[in-house]
């Protein structure tokens, strides 16, 4: 008589596009499956949690990512008690301040839920972080550590916007190579795309002449005037946003102003 093993399931995260690009899905998935044909895992590969490009910093892997997923499905006994949770690392599952991190931690063990680290293969049970104190505080410095390398990384990333905005309004410096698409980065600067202006001037000069919309989409459309992006045509949506777009005159439109107390 064959004896059920227990299932195991995988949550991988990483949280920048970058990462995707490298090793890190892989990496994490080659883990799991190793581990679970280690210790005698069912892995569920059907039913795999992942949150890809996800930060764990602000717990949106909790609030509308994967992990959330996963603990939905154990508190609706979808996830049956005596699982495994394979994760990376602990910060995998989060970067969140130390308290949040550790009630998520104990909320998966509770429900009888065992979470293994696959990069130390290090278990942790309910009776296990009870019983071994030294396991506790690993727990606890692990994510206390997670948070503060996550708190660093923002606030250097908030500092050089607000030096990049600073460079912005005193010496007229390029914040960003996002710009409208009849222009492209120059230097610290923007340049028109010559052809595209001549498009943006046109639709202007149609509209003052009292040309409506459908009919300057249908111009346009009829004499095959290259659109701006990948879209086939021209909408009367694109038009109006162009003609209600103050960067068409110059207006530089910053997502957010910083002004010193």
């Amino acid at each position: 008589m064959s004896v059920e093993k227990p299932t195991a399931y995988s949550y991988l995260r990483f949280s920048t596009p970058e990462q995707h690009k490298g090793d890190s899905f892989r990496r994490q998935a080659v883990l799991s499956r190793r581990y679970a044909e280690k210790h005698g895992l069912e892995l569920n590969e059907a039913l795999t949690f992942q949150d890809l490009g996800v930060s764990a910093f602000k717990g949106k892997n909790v609030s509308s990512g994967a992990l959330g997923a996963f603990l939905q499905a154990v508190d609706e006994g979808l996830i049956s008690p005596g699982s495994y949770l394979l994760v990376e690392s602990l910060d995998r599952l989060s970067r969140a301040e130390v308290l949040t991190a550790f009630r998520q931690f104990t909320d998966i063990l509770d429900a009888d839920i065992s979470i293994v680290t696959l990069a130390d293969e290090q278990l942790y049970t309910k009776d296990s972080v009870n019983q071994n104190v030294g396991q506790l505080f690993t727990s606890l410095g692990i994510m206390l550590r997670a948070n503060e390398e996550s708190a660093t990384k923002a606030k250097r990333l908030s500092q050089a916007w607000a030096h990049k905005r600073k460079e912005a309004a005193e010496n007229g410096k390029r914040l960003t190579s996002v710009c409208p698409a009849w222009l492209e980065p120059d230097g610290d600067s923007f340049r028109s795309i010559p052809e595209r202006a001549e498009v943006v001037k046109r639709i202007y000069a149609m509209t003052l002449d009292g040309i409506g919309k459908n009919a300057i989409i249908k111009r346009l459309n009829q004499e095959r005037v290259p659109t701006f992006g990948r879209s086939r045509g021209w909408y009367s949506s694109y038009v109006q946003k162009i003609l209600e777009a103050e960067s068409v005159t110059g207006v530089y439109q910053p997502m957010r102003v910083q002004y010193d107390a």
